[in-house]
This record gives C-alpha cells, structure tokens and sequence, in this order.
C-alpha cells in the first residue's frame, strides 16, 4: 500500500518558460500572452489550433477575473490595445 496522497499523483501543468519573464510578477507574462492569442486568431482564424499554446498559456496564468474584464473590454471597443492592428 502506498503513503502516497491523491495530490501528490496529480500532474504538474506548468506554462513553458519564457525568457522575457524571468521574474517572479507575472502580470505582463499573463497580459501579454492573451493579446498574443487574440492576435493569432485574428491572424489565422478563430478555430486555428496553432493559437492554443497562447489560449492555455493566459488561462493558467490570468486570474478569471482580469481575463473577463479584459473580454469585456474588447467587445466595448474600450481595451488598452487593438490586437487586430497592433504587431509588436
């Protein structure tokens, strides 16, 4: 029989490194990625699974709450960047 706990059988799901991020804040790691899904899929599509690793990446990393705000945002036209002109 094993001492183990369930939680220590759960799979670790972690983002993959990014050397723009090195510190421990990772608000701008977080806004930056979900601006980069909405690029992508402004770019190639909304059903294109090439944005998924961006999609995945902001929704581990964002709280709900800023990732409902920023949603919010974008449909009133009131958001801090125009992810279907701005590339950089």
């Amino acid at each position: 029989m094993s001492n183990s706990t369930e939680i220590d059988e759960l799979p670790v799901i972690s983002c993959p490194k990014d050397p723009r991020f090195q510190n421990t804040n990772v608000t701008r790691y977080c806004f930056i990625h979900y601006i980069d899904y909405h690029r992508c899929t402004h770019l190639l599509g909304k059903d294109e699974s090439s944005c998924d690793i961006f999609k995945q990446t902001f929704q581990r990393m964002c709280p709900n709450a800023w990732i409902e705000t920023w949603d919010r945002r974008r449909k009133e036209g009131i958001f801090a960047r125009d992810c279907k002109t701005e590339l950089d």
